[in-house]
């Protein structure tokens, strides 16, 4: 049984500011590592500085809302999900940037969506995006598509492909799929509830504890995968990389309960068939 809260939330743009650190203790099981300069070989060769993040791609599993009994608790459930990958898209913006890289504005980017009748970025996946360089002199759009969230009495795992893709040769410049998972923590009346050190800052914005998990693990997952791509074009240490390891394209992470985190690389074949397979 999960507690819901379908207040409309004011913490996006804010939760990356207070949300605590969480110990990181990376764990690499059988970890056959590259270096950085063969791994994003394609984003050293074309050097792209102005990235357009665009929607998530969500094709993760909604619940009924017809059933008058169980309309309450799963919209609040779809509700949370929305909301969930409106802040997994902010998120994504802000650990770019840190990453130097310049990054269209959240208004800009929308605009530019609602311009193209873009709003649903997979219209465009497949399609040339080489207009977005001539029109707007971005150079990559990183893409991203959240296949699913699943949920087992221990823990909650959602199962992302990330995508960074030219708009100057259309090609992928970057692919990752990760399984991200984090242990889930019940208080005696079986509700979930997060881990002391999570409650502060995320408590204070009104946001529910359901909510709260999936952003901790959104967030942290993002730091990770996103803090290991070359430095960008504005930083005073871009193209001084190549030779560090670089992250398998296929990983699982995990965070455990005392908010641990241990990552390992997972067989593409096990990621589709755990992401695909009900």
């Amino acid at each position: 049984m999960k507690r819901r809260n379908n207040k409309s939330p004011k913490w996006i743009g804010y939760v990356a500011k207070f949300l605590p650190v969480v110990l990181l203790v990376l764990a690499f099981t059988a970890c056959k590592t590259q270096q950085k300069s063969a791994r994003y070989k394609a984003i050293y060769a074309e050097k792209p500085g102005i990235i357009l993040v665009a929607n998530p791609i969500d094709d993760s599993f909604r619940k009924d809302i017809s059933n008058i009994k169980t309309k309450r608790l799963n919209s609040a459930y779809n509700n949370e999900l929305e909301m969930s990958a409106k802040y997994f898209q902010q998120d994504i913006m802000k650990t770019l940037l840190k990453k130097h890289y310049y990054v269209i504005p959240t208004l800009s980017s929308q605009e530019i969506w609602e311009t193209e009748k873009g709003t649903d970025a997979r219209l465009f996946f497949k399609d040339s995006i080489r207009m977005f360089q001539e029109k707007y002199d971005i150079d990559a759009i990183l893409f991203t598509h959240i296949l699913a969230w699943k949920e087992t009495e221990n823990d909650w795992s959602v199962y992302v492909d990330y995508q960074l893709k030219s708009t100057h040769s259309n090609t992928v410049l970057f692919r990752s799929r990760v399984k991200g998972k984090k242990q889930i923590i019940y208080n005696r009346r079986g509700y979930v509830t997060m881990l002391p050190f999570e409650k502060g800052a995320l408590k204070k914005l009104g946001i529910s504890d359901g909510l709260g998990q999936r952003v901790v693990l959104l967030t942290k997952m993002n730091e990770f995968i996103l803090s290991n791509l070359p430095v960008g074009k504005l930083g005073k240490n871009y193209e001084k990389d190549l030779k560090k390891s670089a992250l398998s394209d296929c990983i699982e992470f995990f965070i455990d309960d005392l908010g641990g985190v241990h990552v390992e690389n997972m067989l593409l074949e096990k990621f589709e068939q755990e992401c695909f397979v009900f």
